[in-house]
């Protein structure tokens, strides 16, 4: 009996010190002893984050402007050029409004095990045409395999360290629905011009939150500043969906509210628009400029 005993205080010693561990440290109880899923934990994303991710920026870029503009912005455009705003990107911020870095499997953002940038695209059959329509490389547009280079890249650069690493429909997703959400315009008018104020308010008055407004500088009109990108700031949820303001008023070469920017038509032929831009540009899309 008095056996019996010891090895009952033992096992109950045991399971206080495993509950003690696991209150301290759960991820490294689960991660090390169980060897199980940090997903069994909880249906919530944010209890097994390891990243500082703070909140969503949305990008949307106003093609006819990348197509014209000088670098970092401006891209040597050879497909059709929409005449809407387009998708950059979705991204995940920090509190300090700065990128969060791309995944590193020796200092991973998140618990979860991302899908591989070279696995990506079956995950993204069902929305394959919205995506060409609302999220494609404006380098070539009409490319297949330009698209497809584009979003492994946005994947691996942002999804990655998303809410999302190993579900990467939902992330495009995403994306695709809020800008499902707007004003194609925005309510301006191209060929118009606008000082980067005037831009911010009728963008606060269609979404109820202040945007950052993205400048660029034209390739064509020596000194010109035109209106690049609208970026859209959301608390940090499953799906994004709750605007909030975003930290900067405005990023690129603008350097005040009062800065006259222009908004550029959109091309009269994919050719003109081809013509205009030869010469710039990244190898797949313009910068993420932060």
């Amino acid at each position: 009996m008095h056996r019996y005993n010891i090895l009952a205080v033992g096992a109950a010693a045991c399971l206080s010190a495993a509950i003690t561990w696991y209150l301290v440290d759960p991820h490294a109880f689960v991660l090390h002893k169980l060897h199980l899923q940090p997903r069994l934990l909880s249906t919530s994303r944010d209890t097994v984050s390891t990243s500082n991710f703070a909140f969503y920026k949305l990008s949307l870029q106003w093609p006819p402007s990348t197509c014209t503009s000088e670098p970092p912005a401006g891209l040597n455009c050879r497909g059709p050029v929409p005449g809407q705003f387009t998708i950059h990107g979705l991204w995940p911020q920090d509190a300090k409004d700065k990128r969060i870095p791309p995944y590193n499997p020796a200092n991973p953002c998140t618990t979860d095990i991302p899908i591989s940038p070279d696995n990506l695209i079956p995950y993204l059959q069902q929305i394959d045409e919205k995506l060409k329509r609302l999220w494609p490389n404006l380098r070539n547009s009409g490319s297949e395999q330009q698209n497809q280079f584009f979003w492994r890249e946005e994947w691996r650069k942002h999804g990655m360290c998303s809410d999302y690493p190993d579900e990467p429909f939902d992330y495009f997703n995403s994306a695709l629905n809020l800008r499902d959400g707007f004003d194609p315009a925005f309510q301006l008018t191209p060929g118009k011009s606008y000082t980067v104020k005037q831009v911010a308010d009728a963008v606060r008055r269609q979404v109820g939150a202040k945007p950052e407004i993205a400048c660029s500088r034209s390739k064509e009109v020596k000194k010109r500043l035109q209106l690049w990108e609208i970026r859209l700031c959301y608390n940090k949820e499953m799906p994004p969906k709750t605007l909030k303001d975003c930290p900067k008023d405005f990023s690129g070469p603008c350097g005040s509210l009062q800065d006259s920017i222009t908004f550029p038509d959109p091309p009269s032929s994919s050719d003109e628009m081809a013509d205009h831009s030869a010469g710039i540009g990244s190898e797949f899309q313009a910068s993420d400029e932060k």
